[in-house]
């Protein structure tokens, strides 16, 4: 089961169903991104809003700028009706993207600038892509910003919600400077701290590049942190092996 509900900040399920007047004894647990569960389709299915071509839940009244949370009990409820698709002939998402890894409610994660600058950990950046990154040093909204139904969205007034001072259009050279306690520090109560130091100082100079042709990435600098991250599993590993052999290629 399903509801709809506020459930930021908090991990009592007991305390949150009083609030919600349901019985207290049910068993159950709170999901915010927490867990592999198929929180999309359940949204969907729970009527939140319909998984648009950009793979992410819209919501007639608020487009897609919310977060999805989940309280699962073992009790029945009333159940809503799923979400109808409203994206039509749109395809503003789909021509906007840069990497072009969007088809139809389709995403194809190698390609997303949000997968290549959050997830995609420990490598250099895919050149395929470094011209396309554009000044996204973590995430990318693009097929947000361009979705007509976010014109309906309304700014949060939640400050857990709103960015820390100084994160708003940070310097580039600053960020490039940072330390990682510096880093650590600074995102210790932020996502970017999900990226990771090093590949954030990747995605940060990846950016300056595209930014400052003359600025070169240093791949000398990224494959020292790489062996040294490493160095324990190289003679163990061919995927490392292999990849200290691309690291090597590419500053020779």
């Amino acid at each position: 089961v399903i509801i709809k509900a506020d459930v930021r900040g908090s991990t009592d399920i007991t305390d949150r169903m009083k609030e919600k007047g349901l019985n207290p004894s049910v068993n159950g647990r709170i999901f915010v991104d927490t867990a592999p569960i198929q929180d999309k389709l359940w949204a969907e299915q729970a009527g939140i809003g319909w998984q648009g071509k950009n793979t992410n839940i819209l919501n007639r009244q608020m487009g897609s700028w919310f977060f999805l949370g989940e309280i699962v009990i073992d009790k029945d409820l009333e159940y809503d009706q799923p979400a109808v698709d409203y994206c039509g002939s749109c395809r503003a998402c789909i021509d906007a993207c840069p990497t072009n890894a969007l088809e139809p409610y389709i995403i194809d994660a190698t390609k997303c600038i949000s997968y290549l600058t959050i997830e995609y950990w420990n490598q250099p950046f895919p050149t395929d892509y470094e011209s396309k990154l554009n000044n996204w040093v973590f995430g990318c909204d693009i097929c947000q910003d361009v979705c007509p139904w976010n014109k309906f969205a309304v700014e949060t007034d939640e400050p857990g919600y709103l960015p820390s001072e100084g994160n708003v259009l940070p310097d580039l050279e600053e960020l490039d400077h940072l330390t990682e306690d510096q880093f650590k520090k600074r995102f210790s109560k932020s996502p970017v701290s999900r990226t990771k130091y090093k590949n954030f100082i990747r995605n940060v100079r990846t950016v300056m590049k595209n930014i400052n042709p003359k600025y070169s990435v240093d791949y000398e600098l990224i494959r020292e942190l790489f062996i040294e991250k490493y160095k324990s599993k190289i003679d163990h590993t061919k995927g490392i092996k292999t990849l200290i052999l691309k690291l090597k290629f590419a500053v020779n």
